[in-house]
């Protein structure tokens, strides 16, 4: 080989291996384009995702939220029937005592209201355990 054939040749395999390696970069920048779209998409599932699972977690505090004020109301309804249960039971419980009183009326200048209260209550103590008559 002549000096002059082995300049073609040496010039022919360097455009070669330029053509080859413009066609790897070429190659390496679309792959590389491509793995970072799969980025920027697993990015935005993520993003999405994290959204879902925010909305998720909100739809559940708002859940939790309005079971708590609901039971909330439960008990504050109880709290009041059971409140007016009890006033109801001392009103009735006053209207035996007067009624007591006045089927057997004691003197009432010789008793305090405290005293008539507490006779009151030692006649109906012995009505409940089944005495007839009490004088």
């Amino acid at each position: 080989m002549s000096a002059a054939e082995r300049l073609r040749f040496l010039r022919k395999k360097r455009q070669e291996n330029m053509m080859v390696r413009r066609e790897s970069v070429a190659g390496d920048d679309f792959m590389a384009e491509v793995a970072n779209n799969m980025k920027k998409k697993g990015k935005e599932r993520q993003r999405g995702e994290g959204e879902q699972v925010e909305e998720e977690r909100k739809r559940r505090q708002m859940q939790e939220e309005m079971k708590a004020k609901e039971q909330e109301a439960e008990r504050k309804e109880r709290e009041e029937q059971e409140a007016r249960e009890r006033e109801l039971q001392r009103e009735q419980e006053r209207q035996r005592i007067l009624t007591v009183l006045f089927e057997h009326p004691v003197p009432a200048f010789s008793m305090s209201i405290k005293d008539a209260r507490a006779s009151g209550e030692r006649v109906l103590r012995l009505l409940r355990h089944g005495a007839a008559r009490i004088y």
